[in-house]
């Protein structure tokens, strides 16, 4: 937003030194060159390149920011389904192993009809 105005500030100040060069030009009838309008011209062009790059780099990185967002949800819940499933395998397993427990004892107190 501030590059945005920086932008427009230096569109002004270039509008407002070409008009006061061609009314300098017009009061003293001469149509040559003037350095210092020239340079500060010049100056004027590269800071409003500047501008235009800088903004142009930072859409794109905005995009990036966007898409690696994106992927982070993504990667999030992953990882939230994969500790979902390990939780149930663990479960299953607690419970198989209570099973074995219940089971063997049975086997071992003649329960079981096993001997």
């Amino acid at each position: 937003m501030a590059k945005k105005g920086i932008h427009q500030q230096i569109l002004k100040i270039q509008h407002k030194l070409e008009t006061a060069f061609q009314m300098k030009q017009r009061r003293m009838g001469f149509e040559g060159f003037d350095p210092f309008a020239a340079r500060i011209s010049r100056n004027l062009d590269e800071a409003t390149a500047s501008s235009e790059e800088e903004n142009r780099i930072r859409a794109k990185l905005q995009g990036e920011l966007r898409n690696l967002s994106s992927d982070l949800d993504h990667v999030r819940e992953q990882l939230e389904e994969e500790q979902e499933a390990r939780a149930e395998l663990q479960r299953a397993l607690t419970k198989s192993n209570n099973d074995v427990v219940a089971w063997k004892q049975k086997c071992e107190s003649g329960e079981g009809g096993v001997r």
